[in-house]
């Protein structure tokens, strides 16, 4: 099975989370994150 590529907009509250949830599952790949505040991208 194809890996999905995963782009996550927004890192505060919710996105850190998930952003470690997809890092750490078999079939995603993480190809892209952005945030308004350049200290969290």
């Amino acid at each position: 099975m194809e890996r999905a590529r995963i782009g996550i907009v927004g890192l505060g509250i919710m996105g850190d989370p998930y952003t470690k949830i997809y890092l750490a599952h078999p079939l995603a790949n993480v190809v892209a994150a952005t945030d308004r505040k350049q200290t969290r991208a």
